[in-house]
């Protein structure tokens, strides 16, 4: 794992674990945006540990030399060097083990609070953690959400080069996650390569790998499936961050998981952000970020930046222009606008899309 440490040293250890996507995905790629969004100054401690298979961890790959070219011959490669048991300790459920291993170890030698964020499908892995280890952490934070019951995303990877490094990022890593446990719903029947592509077809905006994916779909050898698939933590406190035009981890099912857990969860839909809310304080609006900040540590930050009315205040029309100095800045970078695009006739997103869901709330309490 990776640390980053606080400007000055504090009299308490406040350390906070960022759990990386992907699956695949190690924590160096994290290391820019953690160092930007909460710097040094803050007095945080951040670790980003690595999943098994993937960044400081054993990578997962297709030879020697980690290569990351998925082929028949890869598949023969792993099985000759792994065998199906080894092959099978690549999961979700080990990588929680490993995680409350670093946790603990890391306790010991500095103590103090500790709180995990997650992202994207870091939140499956947050969940999966927290259903076998519920005691070992206070507050616990998801964002761009992954619902562990449905698997209608079933490729929720960023799309990265063919061959690139499995430091950063293991192709080999993500199908056998994916192919395992991700790939089919509960009692979901299989679904044949022809309906596949044809979803694939008719979407707007899809990865480019359906094909791949399903293609080594009968030949990868898949670990069984344990007591905790499918099954969501009732560890509370612990707060889901969703963005309402987020493509990976869509705003819907994260809305559907809220709803099966307002007993335990608090749910807090942004609008107009993408995939994982607190990218948006890179342009200059902080509400998920301080939302985040103040659920992980409340003794350490302003109470004001635990409420959530800050969300009422963010944008909820597209004009593609910006509403602060630097949202505007990357819009003449990108889009070379620097005057409403359109009509004015924008359609605002109703306010019931974004009011949050606190525990102990239905979602008839604030419709």
């Amino acid at each position: 794992m990776s640390r980053l440490s606080p400007l000055q040293s504090t009299s308490q250890n406040n350390t906070l674990f960022i759990l990386m996507g992907g699956p695949g995905a190690s924590g160096w790629n994290l290391l820019q945006s953690a160092a930007l969004l909460i710097p040094a100054q803050l007095g945080l401690t951040i670790i980003l540990p690595d999943h098994r298979g993937t960044g400081l961890s054993t990578v997962l790959g297709c030879d020697d030399n980690d290569s990351q070219t998925i082929t028949t011959g890869c598949i023969t490669y792993l099985i000759s060097k792994w065998d199906i048991e080894g092959l099978n300790q690549f999961s979700i459920t080990a990588a929680a083990h490993d995680l409350s291993v670093q946790i603990q170890v890391y306790q010991a030698d500095h103590p103090g609070r500790i709180s995990i964020y997650a992202v994207s499908y870091g939140t499956l892995w947050l969940d999966r953690f927290l259903q076998i280890y519920p005691t070992l952490i206070p507050s616990a934070i998801m964002d761009g959400v992954i619902n562990p019951i449905l698997a209608l995303n079933k490729t929720d990877e960023t799309e990265t080069k063919e061959n690139g490094p499995g430091f950063l990022n293991s192709k080999v890593l993500y199908l056998n996650i994916i192919q395992s446990e991700r790939w089919l719903a509960p009692n979901e029947s299989e679904i044949d390569k022809e309906t596949v592509l044809a979803w694939h077809r008719s979407t707007l905006m899809a990865p480019n790998n359906s094909e791949q994916t399903i293609s080594f779909r009968a030949q990868w050898p898949k670990y069984p499936l344990d007591q905790y698939y499918a099954k969501v933590a009732s560890y509370s406190p612990l707060l889901m961050l969703s963005g309402q035009l987020d493509p990976a981890t869509t705003f819907p099912l994260a809305s559907q998981l809220a709803s099966i857990t307002s007993k335990t969860r608090t749910f807090y839909g942004i609008p107009l952000a993408g995939h994982v809310t607190l990218n948006i304080a890179k342009v200059g609006f902080y509400c998920p970020l301080h939302l985040m900040l103040a659920w992980a540590f409340p003794n350490n930050f302003p109470s004001e930046w635990n409420d959530p009315q800050c969300i009422r205040s963010l944008p909820t029309t597209l004009d593609f222009v910006g509403a602060t100095p630097l949202g505007q800045e990357y819009s003449m970078k990108f889009l070379n606008i620097s005057r409403p695009f359109g009509n004015d006739s924008y359609d605002s997103i109703p306010d019931s899309n974004f009011l949050f869901f606190p525990h102990n709330s239905s979602l008839e309490d604030i419709s």
